[in-house]
């Protein structure tokens, strides 16, 4: 890589996934970053590779979950990060390896999950400020 040349900008994709009026969380391998945390489906996009596309793929391989590119509507978009929410998908959660557990949670049991500062606002502002 030569001194003018820039690494591709990789966004990052998370989705809220619906049951009802659960929401699905991941709780985070303790040796990666973040560890411990509770997290929603998602990662960063692979080079050529759509905001959604990266969306779909992430949720496979995070949940085994399967999701539909159009059934996903942009919520939030913060920086690199862009947040989706869906109601539409199938399948049974078989988690990755990246994660260790994970909870359908609800506008009263969320806060009971330590997500850190920006997916715990992300929360708030979806159970206290009107669902899509």
């Amino acid at each position: 890589m030569t001194e003018n040349s820039q690494k591709p900008k990789r966004e990052v994709s998370k989705v809220l996934i619906l049951d009802g009026d659960k929401l699905l969380l991941l709780k985070r391998r303790s040796d990666m970053r973040h560890g411990e945390k509770w997290d929603f489906p998602g990662g960063h996009s692979e080079l050529e590779e759509s905001i959604e596309e990266s969306a779909v793929r992430e949720i496979i391989e995070e949940t085994g979950l399967s999701v539909n590119e159009r059934d996903l509507t942009l919520i939030y978009s913060s920086g690199k990060t862009s947040f989706f929410i869906t109601r539409d998908w199938e399948g049974v959660i078989r988690l990755s390896d990246e994660h260790t557990d994970y909870a359908w949670v609800t506008g009263l049991t969320y806060q009971d999950y330590d997500a850190g500062a920006l997916y715990s606002k992300i929360l708030d502002r979806y159970f206290n400020y009107g669902r899509s």
